[in-house]
């Protein structure tokens, strides 16, 4: 029996015809390639800038709608501070204003990126709203040098002229009230002071300014206010004149009337005090007191404190505090407008405005 075999395959014309139809082909796809490729677009070109400048518009614009506060605001830069789950950070823009130099952003201290190359223009305005309020204020007022106290002598009497010789242990004493100083005086300074002093046998002096012990008590405490002033007792005269010493630092931050004038030397003998005494003197503010052993005891007793007074003059200035309703005006920043345009093309030019939600208050920018 003879079997038939069948043989499979091309023939040369059918291999010709594919090799045709697959060149065809390959021609037809390269050439979609390359007009798909020429339809991609230039980053260049005025399309692909106006999208770049509008995402980064928008992302200033997002931040900025929820700023808390203001740092900085011009034409070309804008520095403010958002709210991060209760973090704030810190946002810069920033442009030189030279066309071709790129727009610069800063994130919460961070480094300064390229946000946007090749700018031209970038222009931020702002709207605000003006709200006028009263508001209670703190007022301070620093009035010039006055005279506080000061003792010269009583009208009508005759006074017995005495001597007080100081030292180390022994020191003299005069309490005044300053009682011409407003109730509203929060800050008091002793500037300058005279008494009548005459030489003795030398060493030095020392006059400080001390508060009283209190309730009524005319004796000093033994600290002072503040610095003493040490006077060189060759430098005084040698018969009773007004001296006068100056203080830098003798200064309360309250309001105080009652003083102590102390004197002391460093050594027995050093220099003379007068003061005038009298049975018959008033109960006048001023009032003499001395010690003999450096402060621990004085005298007199307080029923003849009245009798003894130095002569004396003292200066200071002083300053009030006062509170007042004044009338304010707050500026608030309730919008800001933006401009941007990448390269020369002002096609590109993107523009928006945006509601700052909280309206952070600019008056002092």
């Amino acid at each position: 029996m003879r079997l038939n075999r069948h043989h499979c395959g091309f023939s040369l014309v059918e291999l010709v015809t594919s090799l045709a139809i697959i060149s065809i082909l390959m021609v037809a796809m390269g050439s979609a390639i390359v007009i798909a490729t020429r339809g991609l677009p230039d980053p260049n070109s005025p399309f692909a800038q106006t999208v770049d400048a509008a995402q980064v518009v928008g992302q200033l614009a997002n931040e900025v709608a929820y700023a808390t506060t203001i740092l900085k605001m011009s034409p070309t830069e804008l520095q403010f501070v958002v709210d991060r789950n209760g973090t704030p950070i810190t946002i810069s823009y920033s442009w030189s204003g030279t066309p071709g130099d790129p727009l610069t952003r800063q994130y919460n201290g961070g480094a300064v990126i390229n946000v946007l190359e090749n700018v031209f223009d970038f222009n931020l305005d702002y709207q605000t709203k003006i709200v006028i309020s009263t508001e209670t204020t703190t007022v301070k007022i620093q009035y010039l040098e006055s005279m506080f106290a000061n003792f010269e002598g009583w009208s009508g009497i005759t006074p017995t002229y005495n001597d007080f010789v100081v030292g180390p242990t022994n020191w003299c004493a005069e309490f005044f009230n300053a009682s011409g100083l407003p109730a509203n005086t929060s800050q008091v300074t002793i500037t300058r002071c005279q008494l009548k002093l005459k030489q003795d046998q030398g060493g030095n002096i020392t006059v400080g300014i001390h508060r009283t012990k209190g309730g009524g008590n005319p004796q000093p405490r033994l600290d002072p206010i503040g610095t003493s002033t040490t006077v060189p007792v060759s430098t005084l005269p040698t018969s009773y004149q007004w001296v006068e010493t100056t203080f830098s630092d003798v200064t309360l931050k309250q309001l105080n009337k009652e003083f102590v004038i102390v004197v002391k030397a460093d050594i027995n003998n050093a220099a003379q005090v007068q003061y005038l005494s009298s049975t018959s003197a008033p109960k006048d503010d001023p009032v003499m007191v001395w010690t003999t052993d450096s402060g621990k005891a004085w005298a007199p007793k307080k029923n003849a404190q009245a009798d003894n007074d130095m002569y004396f003059r003292v200066w200071g200035t002083y300053e009030t505090t006062d509170a007042q309703t004044v009338e304010v005006s707050r500026d608030y920043l309730i919008s800001t407008g933006l401009m941007l345009q990448v390269g020369a093309d002002t096609s590109t030019k993107t523009q928006t405005a945006v509601q700052v939600l909280n309206a952070p208050d600019v008056s002092d920018l």
